[in-house]
């Protein structure tokens, strides 16, 4: 008998970007801001002290600070929840587990926090050089990564804080680390490059150049697609299989100054922040621009 047409897949739809969106700035100021009408719909305060760096952790919000604290605080209102102290300078970089805190800091150590308790279980100062970016894999919570001012990236055992590999290849200090499959971090250099590196192999499994100034933000958008924030170009897209470009974002309209922090959603849509305050939502794909949260802040967005 003749065969019957098999039915074809159908392409899926990207769903609509996020209703909420939350930002944050350097003096420590969180804003939620609803996407369809660009309102701010509430906001925690700023600190005394500058924050650099900020990951959500369930209801809760971890500011890394200028003064070497880590501070909690709740999303739904801003209440104080904890402190987690160790760090002597800046803390620059935080990525928590369910069980764990792991920070970087300009002491030139990476720390490692129950989170719960808040006992500081490991201080590790194998980079001997600041470290500016510490992260992880969701998968993967038994290890992480950090990077430094030596130009080194370094993977980590969570529960023993030792150190299981130490990469080499970067010629300016490592800026920024994103995370694309199990065992596989790319990090992101002042030397204009970036490297992707397999933690059970030796060595850098590939190069990207994207003709840009120092590498400022990194995020997966796509499957296989990799967008990169500069201190000087419109944020460009890299291709990771192909090893090229895929495109770039277009010049009008973009950030007056440094792209400090990107955040992919659902594979089409694309939130940049920068050093000139904004916030910018992004039809990545198609390179529009679909909305702007201007002034969203009162100093960088981190």
């Amino acid at each position: 008998q003749p065969q019957q047409p098999q039915p074809q897949p159908q392409p899926q739809q990207p769903r609509p970007p996020p209703q909420e969106l939350l930002t944050m700035s350097r003096d420590g100021v969180v804003m939620a801001w609803d996407m369809q009408s660009g309102a701010c719909t509430r906001t925690l305060p700023a600190f005394d002290v500058l924050a650099h760096c900020a990951t959500v952790a369930g209801d809760s919000i971890l500011h890394g600070c200028d003064d070497g604290m880590i501070r909690v605080r709740k999303l739904s209102d801003g209440a104080r929840v904890r402190e987690y102290v160790g760090h002597e300078d800046r803390v620059t970089s935080v990525w928590t587990t369910k069980t764990h805190l792991c920070s970087g800091s300009f002491d030139d150590s990476v720390r490692v926090f129950n989170l719960d308790t808040g006992e500081c279980q490991h201080t590790l100062y194998e980079h001997e050089a600041r470290v500016s970016a510490v992260n992880g894999m969701e998968r993967q919570p038994e290890v992480f990564w950090s990077g430094g001012d030596d130009e080194r990236v370094r993977v980590w055992d969570l529960e023993t804080g030792a150190c299981i590999r130490t990469f080499e290849g970067h010629t300016a200090e490592v800026t920024v680390l994103c995370p694309i499959a199990p065992n596989i971090m790319i990090s992101g250099s002042a030397d204009r490059t970036a490297l992707a590196w397999d933690s059970r192999r030796d060595g850098s499994i590939s190069r990207i150049q994207p003709n840009a100034d120092r590498i400022t933000a990194m995020c997966m958008v796509a499957n296989g697609v990799l967008a990169l924030g500069t201190g000087s170009k419109p944020v460009t897209f890299w291709n990771l299989q192909a090893g090229a470009a895929h495109s770039r974002l277009p010049e009008q309209g973009h950030h007056s100054d440094w792209v400090t922090s990107l955040c992919g959603y659902t594979g089409a849509f694309l939130f940049t922040g920068g050093a000139d305050r904004a916030v910018k939502l992004w039809d990545w794909a198609r390179g529009g621009r679909l909305r702007e949260l201007q002034p969203a802040h009162k100093d960088w967005v981190v």
